[in-house]
């Protein structure tokens, strides 16, 4: 045992010296991904999602787009904390498939957008990267038709990176998140109106408050020079989530896999700091 974990950390890299290494510019190229991911939060039923994307990482001193920090723009950095403008996504769920929402509207397309203030917590003295995440965004639907506002999220975390094991471009992260939302957000996944009701869904009037934890891992590894590898893993615990008595709250606990391939298709000339 103590063998295979000297092999695994040799190699590590220190957050201070991965930071300072000389990338490509910009890199482009496509990639494909999918997994079995939960319909809604609290939901007791999951199905398999997925879809070809476009990629592209560019390390500009305001504009970033990487696979560390996701897309943003800085708005201020320091040598401790960066405010950033982030986004997230997440995938649609078809209500016919969903039986705690059979006969109700789909949850279409969901997009966020907003401020971000990342706080490093460590001098990356070390192979691990500690940092944490305040985000607030706006969130947004979409049928891909119309778009409609559905409120707000606060969700902070904290991150661990790991840089260099099995490969000084391999990253594996383990990140806690904690969700909060406005009370239209709640009304989205949770609110049963009149026109829904049945013998085994009452009407539920959602509240604002606290949506539940998320515990997540991630790994990415270089396959060949222009190939990656990515995968996660994501448990979710909804215990004292304040929407636990809706009918449509049918689940403590949420597990979500993911996995998929980048291919990189051309990178540039010109060199940037990775971090």
């Amino acid at each position: 045992m103590f063998l295979v974990l000297f092999s695994l950390s040799s190699g590590l890299v220190f957050a201070k010296d991965f930071a300072l290494e000389k990338k490509p510019l910009y890199e482009y190229g496509m990639g494909a991904g999918g997994g079995f991911l939960s319909d809604y939060p609290a939901s007791d039923q999951s199905h398999w999602r997925g879809l070809p994307f476009p990629y592209f990482i560019y390390r500009g001193a305001i504009f970033r787009a990487d696979q560390r920090k996701g897309t943003r723009a800085r708005l201020i950095r320091a040598e401790a904390y960066e405010l950033a403008l982030s986004g997230a996504g997440s995938f649609p769920a078809n209500s016919e498939e969903n039986t705690a929402r059979n006969g109700m509207p789909d949850l279409d397309w969901m997009g966020e957008v907003g401020p971000r203030l990342i706080i490093e917590l460590d001098d990356g003295e070390n192979p691990w990267h500690t940092f944490m995440n305040l985000p607030i965004r706006f969130v947004f639907a979409t049928d891909l038709k119309t778009l409609t506002s559905q409120g707000f999220t606060f969700t902070p975390s904290v991150v661990f990176e790991c840089y260099g094991l099995l490969h000084r471009d391999s990253r594996l992260a383990f990140e806690v998140t904690f969700n909060f939302s406005d009370q239209t957000l709640g009304k989205y996944f949770y609110e049963v109106e009149t026109p829904y009701v049945s013998a085994v869904r009452p009407a539920y009037n959602a509240r604002a408050g606290y949506m539940g934890t998320d515990f997540q891992v991630r790994f990415l590894h270089p396959v060949y020079d222009t190939m990656r590898a990515f995968t996660g893993f994501n448990v979710s615990y909804y215990g004292g989530a304040v929407n636990d008595e809706s009918p449509l709250f049918r689940s403590l606990w949420g597990y979500d896999f993911s996995v998929g391939l980048i291919w990189v298709i051309g990178t540039s000339k010109e060199m940037a700091n990775e971090e």
